[in-house]
């Protein structure tokens, strides 16, 4: 499920490879300012999660809430 920019980006940084933890942060950046997540890639609102705390991570990971849980457990 995860998103192959985002393996191909964490694999960069596995490797040790210069600038790649910035590159991500870019990408992920760059995903939550057109309002997506950088896993399904679908149009999300933050402001209509259950939770404040679902929309938090959102705006630090990227992660939609429908993503979540697939990440850190269920909640």
């Amino acid at each position: 499920m995860i998103d192959h920019e985002v393996k191909s980006l964490v694999k960069n940084i596995r490797e040790n490879k210069p600038n790649s933890l910035a590159v991500l942060h870019q990408h992920i950046q760059k995903t939550i300012a057109k309002s997506f997540c950088v896993d399904c890639r679908k149009i999300t609102d933050p402001a209509n999660y259950k939770n404040q705390l679902d929309a938090d991570e959102y705006y630090i990971s990227g992660i939609c809430d429908e993503c979540q849980p697939y990440y850190f457990g269920e909640k």
